[in-house]
């Protein structure tokens, strides 16, 4: 069902998947990875209006992509499900700070966001954590 929804999705939610695509096989943790990538390929199909508005604003695929990993992933790693104890990060959590800290990099080299707010975004996350748990 959901290749039947991706062959139909216009060419700018299928341009942001492909780019989901391709981050994925620059970063080495694929099972955590898939889990973000699965979530958010629905989110595209579901919101391909969004996509395709944000496209026409001039928010490229890629960057459309970066924030909506970093959006989710920062999420994720504050709900708490991802720690071992209160400040502590399992496996995964560290995974997902990774591609928390990949996507927001992503940004900065787009030039999307500046390297300051990047560093603060990251720091926030990072105190967000240590009281999460």
């Amino acid at each position: 069902m959901k290749s039947v929804r991706r062959r139909l999705a216009p060419r700018e939610v299928q341009d942001a998947l492909a780019v989901l695509t391709e981050m994925g096989s620059q970063f080495d943790c694929s099972s955590i990875f898939e889990t973000v990538k699965n979530i958010l390929e629905n989110d595209f199909l579901n919101d391909s209006k969004e996509v395709v508005d944000l496209v026409k604003q001039g928010v490229s695929p890629r960057v459309q992509v970066c924030n909506a990993i970093a959006n989710l992933v920062g999420d994720m790693v504050e709900s708490g499900h991802y720690h071992v104890y209160r400040g502590v990060l399992n496996t995964d959590g560290k995974n997902l700070l990774r591609l928390f800290d990949f996507a927001i990099d992503s940004l900065v080299a787009t030039g999307s966001i500046d390297s300051v707010y990047a560093s603060k975004q990251k720091a926030e996350l990072r105190k967000n954590i240590q009281d999460v748990g």
